[in-house]
């Protein structure tokens, strides 16, 4: 990494910024950018993409350049600051890029399985094979992407099981203490809303009410 500049030119050019002086952002772009890209990759030596790097580093530039107020020169020296920016900029980059490649994975698997099929089988229904088994993983797998709240994916357990009996919904709810017509209103009502988002996955649930 190249050799940073002293406090006296980070002073002068912080108060350049201040001042607008037009001449300014280019010179803390050139004087900076390099750095403060070196020091992210050294730290995520993990990420292969050098583009998320070089973007997260120009937002903490020009963020710093468009609002000069923000930086405190006597709480951090400016090279310091600026490489704190961009790990926030590259964090929230890099949590963007994981959740866009589960939704990959995800539609991926979804797009593998056979659509509106019924991949569970119906309590009168023999075991059809190892084929049958497989394709219920994968719709487990789908599901644990998918729904995140922990007593949704409960719930569709109990349904991927084949229960039926109200009360062991019910329990998991937490509306044991209901009346009777209350809890099967309610457990309906859960029912019917987790179906709809495992139809969206092409899972149809027949023979499950």
């Amino acid at each position: 990494m190249a050799l940073l500049p002293d406090e006296a030119f980070e002073r002068d050019l912080h108060r350049r910024l201040l001042d607008d002086d037009p001449v300014a952002p280019a010179v803390l772009a050139r004087t900076y950018l390099g750095p403060v890209v070196g020091r992210l990759k050294a730290s995520s030596p993990g990420v292969g993409d050098d583009t998320i790097f070089q973007d997260a580093a120009t937002d903490a530039i020009l963020n710093y350049a468009e609002r000069p107020r923000q930086f405190d020169p006597a709480k951090s020296k400016l090279f310091s600051y600026l490489v704190m920016a961009a790990r926030g900029d590259l964090r929230n980059a890099l949590a963007k890029q994981r959740r866009r490649e589960r939704r990959e994975v995800l539609h991926n698997r979804v797009e593998d399985l056979p659509p509106a099929r019924n991949l569970v089988q119906e309590e009168s229904e023999p075991a059809s094979g190892a084929g049958e088994s497989t394709s219920l993983e994968e719709v487990r797998r789908a599901v644990e992407m998918v729904i995140t709240d922990p007593t949704d994916r409960r719930l569709v357990e109990l349904m991927l099981d084949g229960e039926r009996r109200t009360e062991a919904f019910a329990s998991v709810l937490g509306i044991a203490h209901l009346a009777n017509d209350q809890q099967r209103h309610m457990v309906k009502q859960h029912k019917d809303r987790l179906k709809k988002r495992l139809e969206r996955l092409g899972v149809k649930l027949r023979g499950r009410s």
